[in-house]
């Protein structure tokens, strides 16, 4: 297990100096607000110093283990100028470090050149993991964490690594530095209706008490939504809850439940939107006409890429243009991706975007199977053509709650699968049931040239079956994203019959849906414009889904 954290070296040693007025005697002066890179690190090395730490690291995520984290925790984008959702930090005496994934690896390189940060691209061969470099490169010290952001599961592991003990400071060392840091969001908590959450907190606690439920989200377990972190409907807060034996064979109860908050501003209300899939039909539309800026070419190849204002490329008809969007509403969450091209792509682009995606959402499969089996339906297209995709292939979606989570994931082709986590193995080998709420998002990504993926939003249906063998039912996928493939796009030849037949029939579907929205929203009015917008709309809709 991790060392018990120890009490701080008093400051004020003679050899101390603060790299940004160098007064000697403190590791970093009242004035020290560090805007530089170099400077930042400087500071850090500082306070290594001081504290007698050989290293500190800097994780991505809060002290709830969220993947997307409010402006006030971003310690890790701060302190080196990466962007990417995932990746870990980490600063010595004269190094510093970023380990993150496949998904940004041309991101990081990008946003780390010019810096003294050296990006580790986990899993890639000869790349050492974060403990595999500690324990070759710190022979002896301590390396410091903040313990509110560190799992229990990550400690155990460092442990068992055999690298240098795991000292947890109090405070966090990045925050020192970060003087200007913003404050913690305390914005309202809304309650989320039973019609639309499903289940009554007793029963969730109830659950919990069996140890049948998820009790990890406490905006989940309560019913309860809130706006702490952008995009993410939840809220900062921690829950306590008591169990006692029940009085039936011991089974434990929950019979005190407590909810702990920060001090609470203004309310916001929540609002409904509109279908997602009328609101992208709008989009593509509007960007088929080379007034919008995106994700093009090389940029399409970044996986996870966001338009930087100045830095961007125009639409223009010659480009694949990949746009990664999605939605939350009162009634659940959408995720959903299209690659688009506005004029003749070639050949490469149209195979590497007709491989894989169908597989999976057609696929029929007995109760219980796991996302790693169902991962070779969506990869084995693109691997006889010599292409993967550094990235899961589907992900659980929350009910108006987290675009990304558990319990059940599709995945582990990836990487070599003695390198996936232990997180991730939990995830993929859960048994996927009727109910489950997943993506489908494989894709293509060739550094430099472009970028391609389709990701829709299925839910797991009971399936019939010629036979229907066994005692487990049969599953296959609803598709719930009624956004029109790119025609262009689509290798016709690449396709199987059935697969042919079923995108007619799908677009057709959104041909009906999508235009009933349109028709809504233009009769609803309220803007300049709209007749010209619904033209415009129902063009490239009528256009896009027209049959093979």
């Amino acid at each position: 297990m991790a060392q018990t954290a120890t009490t701080a070296v008093p400051l004020g040693w003679s050899d101390q100096s603060c790299p940004c007025c160098f007064r000697p005697g403190a590791p970093l002066c009242e004035d020290f607000t560090p805007f530089d890179m170099a400077l930042k690190v400087a500071g850090m090395r500082s306070l290594l110093k001081a504290h007698s730490l050989a290293a500190y690291l800097v994780p991505s995520g809060d002290a709830h283990s969220s993947e997307y984290v409010s402006e006030a925790d971003k310690r890790r984008e701060w302190l080196t100028g990466f962007t990417g959702s995932a990746g870990t930090a980490l600063v010595t005496a004269d190094k510093a470090l970023v380990w993150t994934d496949g998904r940004y690896f041309v991101q990081a390189a990008k946003q780390l050149s010019g810096t003294e940060w050296v990006l580790m691209r986990s899993h890639e061969p000869g790349v050492p993991t974060l403990e595999e470099w500690v324990r070759t490169h710190l022979p002896e010290g301590a390396v410091g964490a903040d313990p509110r952001l560190i799992s229990i599961d990550f400690a155990d592991g460092w442990a068992a690594s055999g690298c240098l003990p795991l000292r947890l400071v109090p405070g966090n060392l990045v925050d020192a530095v970060w003087k200007k840091r913003p404050p913690v969001s305390s914005n309202g908590v809304l309650p989320h209706p039973l019609a639309l959450s499903g289940e009554r907190v007793a029963d969730k606690l109830a659950r919990v008490g069996a140890k049948e439920g998820e009790g990890r989200v406490t905006s989940r377990l309560f019913n309860l939504r809130g706006s702490d972190i952008e995009c993410n409907p939840v809220f900062l807060g921690y829950a306590v809850l008591t169990a006692s034996p029940g009085e039936e064979e011991g089974a434990p109860l929950v019979t005190r439940a407590r909810l702990f908050l920060r001090a609470l501003d203004e309310e916001d209300e929540a609002s409904n939107a509109a279908t997602g899939g009328t609101a992208f039909v709008e989009l593509a539309a509007y960007s088929s006409f080379g007034a919008d800026e995106a994700a093009l070419r090389p940029n399409a190849a970044v996986i996870h890429y966001h338009a930087t204002h100045g830095a961007c490329s125009l639409i223009d008809r010659e480009s694949v243009y990949l746009c990664d969007t999605g939605g939350q509403y009162l009634d659940g969450t959408t995720d959903v991706t299209r690659t688009l091209h506005f004029g003749s792509p070639t050949a490469d682009e149209r195979r590497a975007y007709t491989r894989g995606h169908l597989d999976l959402a057609l696929a029929t499969f007995p109760s219980g199977t796991s996302g790693l089996m169902l991962e070779c339906l969506a990869r084995a297209p693109g691997w006889r053509d010599g292409m993967n995709f550094l990235h899961g292939t589907g992900h659980g979606i929350g009910a108006y709650l987290n675009v990304h989570e558990g319990p059940a994931g599709i995945g582990g082709g990836a990487t070599d699968i003695g390198q996936v986590s232990e997180a991730r193995r939990r995830m993929y080998l859960y048994p996927i049931e009727a109910g489950h709420y997943l993506s489908d998002e494989p894709g293509f990504y060739l550094e430099g040239k472009f970028g391609i993926r389709i990701e829709a939003d299925l839910i797991v249906v009971e399936q019939p079956t010629h036979f229907a063998w066994g005692s487990r039912p049969y599953l296959g996928f609803r598709y719930c994203s009624p956004v029109p493939f790119c025609r262009a796009l689509i290798e016709v030849e690449l396709l199987e019959p059935r697969q042919r037949e079923w995108i007619d029939a799908f677009h057709v579907r959104c041909r009906d849906e999508v235009n009933a929205e349109l028709l809504r929203r233009a009769a609803a009015g309220g803007k300049d414009g709209v007749e010209e917008d619904l033209a415009r709309s129902q063009a490239w809709l009528w256009r896009e889904t027209q049959p093979l």
